[in-house]
């Protein structure tokens, strides 16, 4: 089967696609950030390489290159995610646009002492932490949302409870808690300068497993389970001069790791190991 795969071929100083099909944009988004990084910092006249990419949520053992990843030895085959281009079915046309931003947006003092997270009810564990809310009202603001996909090209401005990325600004702290594959939003929260508590998850992106991501020094560990992150709530709210540092550290790591320049050298480098 190859829905949610990307064909690419590289000889001779020339680069061709073959687009598989895909979920929304995520195909599309993906071609323009190999492209860019062909033309930016391009193979040697000599390289020649045929590769696969898996465009869905998670980890494939039979493509050359995934989004996500689930150790540390499967770093080299994890690239750059679509959303590093754009996510227009959400709202998000340019990442690097939204990603200054959130930069930005996260220099305004927060105004809502929570912490906070909105996202479709897609586990057991993201039902079962909403009622975090209800037992911590005045410090955890957790909120299941269902898509409204009557105009799936623009999901943000049908969805009544939709809350924009730059309005996460507004808390005092974010959590980014699993779905069923790796987290597309992550750079963005870590943009933010709030302190991120981040749940345990079997996918994730290669910046959490290259050793470059810190716990406790770039992101508070949630753990995985309702108590683990109960627990990573409640130091935060007794710890918030250290989480505030956490977040200030893990904005300049995304400003160093996660700026489009750093993301599309990456890009060639994972894919035909360039280097500078």
């Amino acid at each position: 089967m190859t829905y949610e795969t990307l064909d690419v071929s590289i000889r001779r100083g020339d680069i061709q696609f073959v687009d598989n099909g895909g979920y929304e944009s995520r195909n599309t988004s993906t071609i323009k950030l190999i492209q860019l990084a062909f033309e930016q910092y391009p193979p040697d006249s000599s390289f020649s390489r045929e590769f696969r990419v898996y465009t869905g949520d998670r980890f494939s053992k039979v493509c050359d290159f995934s989004y996500a990843i689930t150790k540390k030895e499967e770093v080299p085959r994890s690239i750059p995610h679509y959303l590093f281009d754009a996510w227009p079915e959400i709202g998000i046309q340019s990442y690097q646009q939204t990603f200054q931003e959130m930069l930005d947006a996260g220099n305004a003092p927060w105004q809502y002492q929570q912490v906070f997270w909105i996202g479709a009810n897609t586990n057991r564990l993201r039902v079962d932490c909403s009622a975090l809310t209800r037992k911590y009202p005045g410090n955890i603001d957790f909120r299941l949302m269902e898509w409204n996909r009557k105009d799936p090209s623009a999901l943000h401005k049908n969805t009544a409870t939709y809350v924009s990325l730059i309005d996460h600004c507004k808390y005092r702290v974010l959590i980014d808690l699993g779905a069923g594959g790796f987290s597309a939003r992550l750079p963005f929260l870590f943009a933010s300068g709030r302190p991120v508590i981040l749940a345990d998850r079997e996918f994730e992106s290669w910046f959490y497993w290259d050793g470059t991501l810190q716990p406790w020094v770039h992101y508070i560990p949630g753990g995985h389970t309702v108590d683990s992150i109960e627990t990573a709530c409640k130091w935060t709210f007794e710890n918030q001069e250290e989480a505030r540092k956490i977040g200030e550290r893990g904005r300049e790591y995304a400003k160093t790791y996660f700026n489009q320049d750093a993301i599309i050298k990456y890009c060639a480098k994972v894919l035909w190991n360039y280097s500078s």
